[in-house]
C-alpha cells in the first residue's frame, strides 16, 4: 500500500463497480455466451457468423465515436444492425434486438462478490455513506450489493461516461458535500483517479496490473492499493 498524500477525514466513500468489487470479465464472458446460446437456438446464427459480424458492428460504431457513454444502448443498436443484416426489417429488428438484450443483462448481473468482499462493505457502510459511480451497465438493484449503497450513478443515465466531471459532479450536488469529504476508490487510473481528483475528490487507485506511476502521471492519487481488501488498512 503507498500513501501519496495526507487525508483528511471523510464521509463518503465512492465506489466504480466493474473489476473493483467483482471479476467482471467472467461475468460478461457468461452473459455473452447465454446470449449466443439464444440466438443460436432462435435463429440459427452460428458462432462464427456471430462473432465476425458483431465484432465488426462493434468497430464500427467505437470509431464513430457512437454511444461510448451508455453500454446498454452500444449493446441494444449493436443487436438491431446485426438482425436487419439477417435480412429482419427495422421493426422485427428492434424487437428481436430488445429480446437478446434482455438475454445477455439478466446474465451480466449474475456477479459473484467474495464473502470478504460483502464484510467489508457491511462494515463501512455502517460508518460512511456508500455510493458507485461506473461506466459499465450493471442493473446494481438485482445484485447482492444493492443494500449497501445508497447512491448509484452509471454513464449514460447520469452523463458521460468517466473520466468525464458529470457523475462525480452530479454525485456532488445531490449529496450537498464538498468534494473533499468523498473517497472515489476504483480500478482505472484513466477514469477513476484521474476523473475523481479532477473533481477534487480524493482517489484510492486499485492497481491489479500493477502498474508504475512515472513523471507522465502528473495526477496521483492518495492513497494505492492492490485489491479492495486493503481497503481495511486504510479506514
Amino acid at each position: 500500500m503507498n500513501t501519496f498524500k495526507k487525508l483528511d477525514e471523510f464521509e463518503v466513500l465512492s465506489f466504480d463497480l466493474d473489476d473493483t468489487l467483482y471479476c467482471n470479465k467472467k461475468v460478461l464472458f457468461k452473459a455473452e455466451l447465454e446470449l449466443f446460446y439464444w440466438l443460436n437456438h432462435n435463429f440459427k446464427i452460428s458462432k462464427q457468423y456471430y462473432l465476425e459480424n458483431i465484432s465488426l458492428i462493434r468497430k464500427n460504431f467505437l470509431e464513430n465515436n457512437m454511444f461510448r457513454n451508455d453500454l446498454t444502448l452500444f449493446r441494444l443498436n449493436c443487436l438491431i444492425i446485426l438482425f436487419e443484416k439477417l435480412g429482419f426489417t427495422i421493426k422485427k429488428s428492434k424487437l428481436a434486438a430488445h429480446k437478446a438484450l434482455e438475454i445477455f443483462l439478466f446474465y451480466r448481473n449474475q456477479i459473484v462478490v467474495e464473502s470478504d468482499i460483502i464484510k467489508l462493505l457491511s462494515s463501512l457502510s455502517m460508518k460512511y455513506i456508500l455510493i458507485s459511480i461506473t461506466n459499465g451497465n450493471l442493473d446494481i438493484g438485482q445484485t447482492v450489493l444493492n443494500k449497501f449503497f445508497q447512491y448509484n450513478y452509471k454513464s449514460g443515465k447520469d452523463g458521460r461516461a468517466k473520466p468525464k466531471a458529470d457523475m462525480f459532479e452530479l454525485a456532488i450536488s445531490e449529496l450537498n458535500i464538498k468534494p473533499s469529504k468523498i473517497l472515489h476508490i476504483g480500478d482505472s487510473y484513466v477514469d477513476d483517479v484521474i476523473g475523481s481528483v479532477s473533481c477534487s475528490m480524493k482517489s484510492c487507485w486499485i492497481n491489479l496490473k500493477q502498474e508504475k506511476l512515472n513523471t507522465n502521471h502528473v495526477i496521483t492519487p492518495d492513497f494505492e492499493i492492490k485489491n479492495i481488501l486493503e481497503l481495511k488498512k486504510i479506514l
